[in-house]
Order: C-alpha cells, then sequence, then structure tokens
C-alpha cells in the first residue's frame, strides 16, 4: 500500500474514530492536536471567504468574528476525536491508562469554553471569577499534559524513580539528551502564558511565533514517542520469540 493510500484511510479512521484504534490513527490525531489554533483559523478564513465580503477587526461579532462558537469547536475538534479513541481503546483492552489518557485530553475542554466564554461576558464577569476559572483549567491541562509526555508517552520514569531516568529507557546513550528534552517540553508547555498580557494576546508576531513553538514542541515530541512505541514491538517481539523458543522445546 502506497504512502499516499496509507495517510488517506488513517485520515479517514481519525475523522471517523468510532473503531479500532491502532498507532498510526492516534498518532496522527496526537499531532492534529498541536494544529488546532492553525485548524480554526482555517476555519475562521472559509467562513470569512463565503459569508463576509471583508476580513473584519479583532473584536468582531459577525457570524464569523471571535464570539462564533465555531471557533471553539474547531478548536476543540482534535481533542474531541483523540477523546473518543482512548475510550474506544479502552473498550478493546480494558487498560484504565486508556481512561487517564481520555481524562488528560478532558482537560482541554474547559480552557476552550472559558477562553470562548470571556466573548459573551461583561468584563467584570471574567474579571471576577471567570478568568480564574479559565486560569485553573490551563494550569491543569499543562500540568497533566507535561507529565503524560514525559511518563506515558516518553516512559522515561522520572517522576516514578525521584528524577533519574530510567536506565533502560537511554537508547540515544546520554541522559542530557532527555533532560533537555523534557525541560524544553516544560517551557514550551506553558507559552500560553502570553496570553496574561493585554499587549501581547492580541500581538500577530507573538501567536505566530507560539503556534511556532508549539509546532516545536511537536516535532521533538514525534522522535521520542516514535523511539517508545519501537521499544513496546520490540519487546514484545522478543518475548513472542522467547514464547516460541520455549514451546519448540516443550515439544522436542
Amino acid at each position: 500500500q502506497g504512502s499516499p493510500a496509507f495517510f488517506a484511510q488513517t485520515l479517514r479512521k481519525c475523522i471517523l474514530p468510532f473503531q479500532s484504534v491502532q498507532f498510526a490513527e492516534f498518532f496522527l490525531a496526537d499531532v492534529y492536536t498541536s494544529l488546532a489554533k492553525p485548524i480554526s483559523d482555517l476555519e475562521r478564513s472559509m467562513c470569512h471567504l463565503m459569508f463576509d465580503p471583508i476580513m473584519e477587526t479583532e473584536g468582531a461579532t459577525s457570524f464569523c468574528g471571535n464570539k462564533s462558537w465555531m471557533l471553539a469547536w474547531w478548536l476543540a475538534c482534535p481533542y474531541v476525536i483523540r477523546f473518543i479513541q482512548c475510550i474506544w481503546m479502552f473498550v478493546d483492552h480494558r487498560e484504565r491508562v486508556h481512561l487517564f489518557n481520555a481524562v488528560k485530553y478532558s482537560t482541554a475542554f474547559p480552557v476552550i469554553f472559558f477562553s470562548q466564554l470571556k466573548y459573551h461576558l461583561p468584563e467584570e464577569s471574567w474579571l471576577h471569577w471567570c478568568h480564574l476559572a479559565w486560569l485553573t483549567s490551563v494550569l491543569v491541562n499543562s500540568i497533566y499534559s507535561f507529565y503524560w509526555d514525559v511518563e506515558r508517552d516518553w516512559e522515561l520514569g522520572i517522576f516514578a524513580s525521584g528524577g533519574s531516568i530510567t536506565q533502560n529507557r537511554l537508547h540515544f546513550g546520554t541522559e542530557k539528551l532527555y533532560y533537555s528534552a523534557t525541560l524544553i517540553n516544560a517551557l514550551l508547555r506553558t507559552s500560553w502564558t502570553y496570553k496574561l498580557s493585554t499587549h501581547l494576546r492580541h500581538n500577530e508576531t507573538t501567536n505566530f511565533t507560539v503556534a511556532l513553538l508549539e509546532v516545536v514542541r511537536r516535532f521533538q515530541w514525534i522522535f521520542f514517542r516514535v523511539e517508545t512505541e519501537c521499544r513496546r514491538v520490540t519487546t514484545i517481539q522478543t518475548k513472542d520469540h522467547q514464547l516460541t523458543g520455549l514451546m519448540s522445546d516443550h515439544s522436542l
């Protein structure tokens, strides 16, 4: 099967996640969570092209403006897909880790909801309680996601071992690389903090930079995640080979 056909098949399974999930499907869906903002921007651009003759400025209240809940939906869509995939994997394998993974993706929903709610509330209400709710949800999402990246997706064992990387995990041969990647991941997971500064929040250069940094973070994540999956597959194949050898010895 050619690469374009395989990609098209994997993409179709991501869009229609109500089926058995393999590594390629949830891997691609994970990448799309980092593209949630560009996807929502694409939706806004298409909306303006179809319904508005002129692109409206920041704070627009039209169907395609900031008050449109469609923006929130497109932001949430990649996380909805991953959430469904996790639930489906739990149904298939009955492993609780998939439920905890689903919880991780669900922590993105309050962030998106409160971010969108801001455009539907008076400024006093936003500052009084909604801003705190947004900040709390962002902190929960960032901390949970960072923990999952390091302990589950990369399986470094830093938290479980009290700060040391599991020795049999060092395929690149040096701890410094893994610690550096962990630090970079932690810093980029907190890139949302620029939104706390009003003079940066609507700055196009800042928005572009933060989106680019998320691409960098995901690009780094990909290498360690694929490495982890290769190690898992190798471990399973080794165990199967050993089991086959034992069965052959017994048959003799």
